[in-house]
């Protein structure tokens, strides 16, 4: 199977393994097997997700995206616990309105943090990494509680 995306980049796959990656003049040889939709989002751009919404949840098929928050009031996201994720996701929240971005653990998912789960102040991007099965290490632009 051959995947061209933006006519610029070629993937060259065969089987179940990425034999080659090419985006002239650089070749780098990915030997590993892949599900397609995990190797797309790889090379995608962060998705930029804007939203006024004041409550919802994320899933594992919004790893890769910034969700950027619109809200006059605060605004709770939660963490669900309920699909598998992989090791190694990310999802970026960024506060663009005054309404602090909250990060709450769903069923079973513990949210890792020196002190809080929520954004500081308008415009702090804050991320959650998963580092074990739902296990996810919030790093970014913190509140503090003192």
């Amino acid at each position: 199977m051959l995947v061209t995306i933006n006519q610029e980049i070629t993937i060259y796959i065969d089987d179940d393994e990425v034999l080659s990656y090419d985006n002239n003049p650089q070749i780098i040889n990915l030997n590993f097997n892949y599900d397609p939709a995990m190797l797309l989002k790889i090379i995608e751009h962060v998705r930029i997700v804007n939203t006024a919404e004041t409550a919802f949840t994320v899933y594992a098929d919004d790893w890769g995206k910034m969700y950027v928050t619109s809200s006059d009031t605060p605004v709770t996201v939660t963490i669900s616990g309920d699909v598998l994720w992989g090791t190694g996701q990310l999802i970026y929240f960024q506060q663009a309105g005054v309404g602090e971005v909250n990060l709450v653990a769903g069923a079973g998912v513990t949210l890792q943090t020196p002190d809080a789960t929520s954004t500081r102040t308008q415009y702090s991007t804050i991320c959650i990494v998963q580092t074990d099965t739902n296990t996810w290490a919030c790093m970014g632009d913190l509140a503090y509680y003192a």
